[in-house]
C-alpha cells in the first residue's frame, strides 16, 4: 500500500482516511476494514477521477499473493457498505464491468497534524444525503484555515436538510 499519497490524510463524504494509520473514520465513529479492503479504498481515493483497473488493483494490493478476481470484488463490496455506498446509483466508487473501478467522491486532502482539528468541525458529517456538500463545505473550510480567505454560502429552498447539513459543518 505504500504510495507517494499515503502521507495525506484524505476526505470524501463526510469520511476521513488515514493510510498510515490504517484508519477510516466517519466523524468521532471508526469504521472497521479488513487491512486489504482498506488499503484498496486508499488506493482508489488516492486516484480520484481515474479509472484503475482490476489488474491494477490487484498488482498494487496483492502484489505478493495469487489470487482471483473474487478478493477484489469482495473488498469492494465491504466498502459499499462500510461507506453506504450503491453500486446502482453510486456516489464513491463506481463499477465499469469487466475493466475496472473509478473514484468519484470529491477528494481533498490534509497534513496528518492538521487533519484532527479539521475532522473535530465534521464530527457529525454522516448526515444522510449531505455527505457530498459536507465534504465540499469541509475543503474549503481547511482552504479557509489555510487564509486564503474563501466564504461559503447556500442557496436553494429552505428546509430543515440544508439546516442540518450546515449546523452539522459549523459543529452547532
Amino acid at each position: 500500500m505504500a504510495d507517494e499519497n499515503t502521507r495525506a490524510v484524505l476526505h470524501f463524504c463526510g469520511h476521513r482516511l488515514d493510510p498510515v494509520e490504517g484508519q477510516l473514520r466517519c466523524g468521532a465513529q471508526t469504521i472497521d476494514l479488513r487491512p486489504k479492503t482498506l488499503a484498496v479504498l486508499a488506493y482508489l481515493a488516492a486516484r480520484p477521477g481515474h479509472l484503475v483497473t482490476k489488474d491494477e488493483l490487484l498488482d498494487a494490493i496483492w502484489a505478493e499473493t495469487s489470487v482471483g478476481e473474487w478478493v477484489l470484488t469482495a473488498s469492494v463490496k465491504e466498502l459499499r457498505q462500510a461507506l453506504g455506498d450503491d453500486a446502482r446509483q453510486p456516489r464513491i466508487i463506481e463499477t465499469h464491468y469487466g475493466r475496472g473501478y473509478r473514484f468519484i467522491a470529491a477528494v481533498h486532502t490534509t497534513d496528518p497534524e492538521a487533519s484532527e482539528t479539521a475532522s473535530a468541525t465534521s464530527e457529525s458529517a454522516c448526515t444522510v444525503g449531505r455527505a457530498a456538500d459536507l465534504a465540499v463545505l469541509d475543503g474549503w473550510l481547511e482552504h479557509a484555515w489555510g487564509a486564503s480567505g474563501k466564504s461559503a454560502s447556500s442557496s436553494g429552498r429552505q428546509g430543515s436538510a440544508r439546516r442540518r447539513c450546515l449546523m452539522s459543518f459549523s459543529g452547532g
